[in-house]
């Protein structure tokens, strides 16, 4: 949506108004352990009509398919719930963590949230002109 505010041609894949992937699209997926089916699925839907595809994950070293289908691999490096279950109770200290590897979440959103900011620099576009085409029914 945020991208929308940057007067951008942005959609939502699970949105049924969402036009179809071509050559001039990039598809922008996340998943935290770098793949699971349905990732896996629409990255290489996006890849087979040629559109180019940036996959933001917690694993870049991980094997699924997604990562075959990628352009890019943005590497956001937070906990995730399976590496609180490797560590057991080994007692080691441990870094900032979230239930169920909710910091991936809360990383994507403060990701996201610097990144607009920064487009909306280099499209110079103000804070008024976003808020212009921000709701007004909420």
């Amino acid at each position: 949506m945020c991208l929308y505010h940057l007067r951008l041609s942005a959609q939502s894949i699970n949105d049924i108004t969402t036009t179809p992937a071509s050559p001039d699209s990039l598809l922008i997926a996340f998943a935290g352990p770098s793949g699971f089916s349905l990732v896996d699925a629409i990255c290489h839907v996006a890849r087979s009509v040629r559109a180019r595809v940036v996959l933001i994950t917690a694993r870049p070293e991980s094997e699924s398919e997604a990562c075959w289908y990628t352009d890019a691999i943005a590497y956001l490096p937070v906990r995730m719930m399976d590496d609180d279950e490797e560590e057991g109770e080994s007692g080691a200290p441990t870094a900032v963590r979230l239930l169920m590897g909710s910091l991936y979440e809360v990383a994507l959103f403060v990701l996201f949230e610097m990144l607009v900011l920064r487009l909306g620099e280099l499209l110079d576009q103000s804070l008024a002109q976003l808020r212009a085409l921000h709701t007004n029914l909420d």
